[in-house]
């Protein structure tokens, strides 16, 4: 299985938490006083590389939800977020992606250096049989990535690390 891990931090606000539905625990088991938002830029951006890894129905529905064609949202995602990147004024923007797929899991490399190229996101094999550890290695690219602003996006161990 396939597990995409897609973080935006903005001005020191976390986008997303776990979100767990079965368990009860969505968006900080609803602190109301927490910081936590839903970027429309990530949810974007997850279903853009999906288009693009897609085939069949599957990349016929995504295009009809993103309202456009795979080039049109590879393109446009790639000079947003060169444009996003960097600085502007006194304030500092910063885009993370990253694609954590299951050990053994081919990737075409079409797609990888798309991947990379296009929407400046890395992909790393992880192993999902062990989730404890591949709890740890999400956690810790996000807590990196957000200048430990987020340290624990996935549970350790929990069932949703897969």
């Amino acid at each position: 299985m396939l597990l995409a891990s897609f973080q935006t931090k903005t001005i020191g606000l976390s986008n997303f938490r776990n979100y767990d539905k079965n368990e009860n625990t969505s968006f900080n088991s609803g602190n109301r006083a927490s910081n936590t938002i839903i970027s429309p830029l990530s949810l974007y951006s997850v279903l853009a590389i999906t288009q693009q890894g897609a085939g069949g129905n599957t990349e016929n529905e995504v295009t009809q939800v993103l309202h456009a064609q795979p080039t049109e949202t590879r393109v446009g995602f790639r000079d947003l977020i060169n444009n996003i990147k960097g600085t502007h004024n006194d304030t500092e923007i910063e885009f993370s992606n990253k694609l954590f797929i299951a050990n053994g899991f081919d990737i075409l490399p079409e797609f990888k250096n798309m991947t990379v190229e296009d929407f400046k996101s890395d992909i790393e094999s992880v192993d999902f049989s062990q989730p404890e550890a591949a709890a740890r290695t999400i956690n810790n690219w996000v807590s990196q990535s957000t200048h430990q602003r987020i340290q624990q996006l996935v549970q350790k161990g929990g069932s949703k690390t897969q």
